[in-house]
């Protein structure tokens, strides 16, 4: 389909944007799920990544842009499989 409005173009650029932060959202908080549920602090966890306490709260928030090395490093940390960590069914589960 060929966009002839720009008005709808910018629309569409915002709603992938939305949808963008809305699953960057949803891997934080997966993050923080995980974290919590193996009993590790904050602290032992930035501890582990080499970052500050600070820093790893702003990744748990989803106000910092992960890379993929990082999040796999990450995922090491928390001791579970990337793979498993992202699949859907856990990020839906966390957004509710």
């Amino acid at each position: 389909m060929l966009f002839q409005s720009g008005a709808f173009t910018i629309t569409f650029i915002i709603e992938t944007s939305k949808q963008q932060m809305l699953t960057e959202k949803l891997i934080a908080n997966r993050i923080r799920a995980v974290r919590e549920e193996k009993n590790y602090t904050q602290f032992y966890v930035a501890y582990k990544l080499n970052v500050s306490q600070n820093t790893f709260s702003k990744i748990e928030l989803g106000n910092v842009k992960l890379t993929l090395a990082r999040l796999i490093e990450i995922a090491k940390v928390l001791e579970v499989d990337l793979v498993d960590f992202l699949r859907e069914e856990h990020l839906h589960i966390i957004a509710r």
